[in-house]
């Protein structure tokens, strides 16, 4: 009976580490989310920005030709 006990406590370690190493995975996996979603959503407010200021010198590049050819 008192090896059942030892392997029953022996299981429950190995279960409980095996716990703690899948919430370590876990933890770990959201955190690399956060920070790439943290990335993505940089590149994209610098590439809206990039947008909006070739749009306003292609805007002001035909309103040059549009104002010369009148």
């Amino acid at each position: 009976m008192g090896q059942l006990n030892d392997r029953y406590s022996e299981e429950q370690k190995h279960l409980k580490l095996e716990m703690s190493n899948l919430q370590q995975v876990s933890d770990n996996g959201k955190n690399a989310s956060v920070v790439h979603v943290g990335v993505i959503e940089s590149q994209f407010h610098e590439d809206m920005s990039s947008h909006a200021k070739l749009n306003d010198q292609m805007e002001g590049i035909l309103q040059q030709w549009y104002q010369s050819h009148l």
